[in-house]
């Protein structure tokens, strides 16, 4: 299985992303996944890129450090959890982590987990209802590629490589997909873009937080703030890998999180509901 490290630099000077595998240990180009084994020359031969051999195998042989990945057999069922309150509460932690080593299949792996909770209590609760649980998952797959691709835009740390940049979001989509894993106790928060104009714009703040305070959902809120949050504070880790200075990596990860929320929103609003659409057609022509 691949995965993905973003922690490196190359000889030229550039942040690059870089590849540790953990099913062999073949040293792997930064930029294009060339193996390098055996070459005489201290350079890529299919980008044309510089490259330091030891750096390259010590990268090839690096281990895992988030806990999910690095738990082997039943270890992985503490590790699930371990990994999940790291992602939520220790962001910073994790962020260290995930630009130093991850693997996009048992990213893979623990994002459907986390939907496990979710989709137990729905189906216990509400049998006849398949079709918001359908809904629910497809949602989430469907922001989780969008986010990849806008995140991997504006990743200062780039620098051209765009595949291992994709990866890493990707990954990080994956993992931060910890947050579904609370939804079983209040389900997704589902804040329309009329809602949140309404709460900024047309209620006084005790107004708004009645809304939130709600039985149905009192969660909505931390749940949206530690999601939030979390990928701030991975993208504040990306900038200071660019060398940008404390100040305006700050800046730029908190614009990020609201970017990030009125994003969510408005995929509620559009692709949730074109979504939520096409499956009730698709449930009404079921013979069952």
């Amino acid at each position: 299985m691949a995965a993905v490290s973003h922690d490196q630099r190359d000889p030229t000077g550039e942040t690059a992303p870089t590849t540790a595998r953990t099913d062999d240990a073949h040293p792997r180009c930064v930029f294009c996944d060339y193996d390098l084994s055996g070459l005489s020359e201290a350079r890529c031969p299919e980008c044309g890129r510089p490259f330091d051999l030891a750096e390259r195998l010590a990268a090839a042989q690096r281990q895992p450090l988030i806990a999910w990945e690095a738990a082997r057999g039943w270890f992985r069922a503490p590790a699930f959890f371990i990994t999940c309150a790291t992602v939520l509460f220790a962001p910073w932690v994790f962020a260290r982590q995930i630009n130093r080593c991850a693997s996009l299949s048992l990213g893979l792996v623990f994002a459907l987990l986390c939907f496990v909770p979710g989709s137990i209590v729905l189906i216990v609760q509400s049998p006849d209802e398949l079709w918001f649980l359908t809904t629910w998952v497809l949602t989430a797959a469907v922001y989780i590629l969008v986010q990849t691709v806008l995140l991997a835009l504006l990743d200062p740390a780039r620098r051209g490589a765009w595949r291992r940049t994709l990866g890493f979001w990707l990954c990080v989509g994956f993992y931060t997909t910890a947050i579904v894993a609370t939804e079983f106790v209040c389900g997704p928060p589902v804040v329309t873009l009329e809602e949140l104009g309404d709460m900024l714009f047309e209620r006084a703040p005790y107004q708004a937080l009645e809304y939130f305070v709600d039985d149905d959902r009192f969660l909505w809120a931390p749940q949206l703030l530690l999601w939030s949050a979390g990928l701030a504070v991975i993208f504040h880790h990306r900038c200071r890998l660019a060398s940008w200075r404390r100040r305006p990596a700050i800046l730029a990860s908190v614009f990020l999180a609201l970017g990030l929320l009125l994003l969510f929103v408005l995929h509620i609003d559009y692709v949730a509901m074109s979504i939520l659409a096409l499956i009730d057609r698709w449930f009404d022509v079921l013979p069952f």
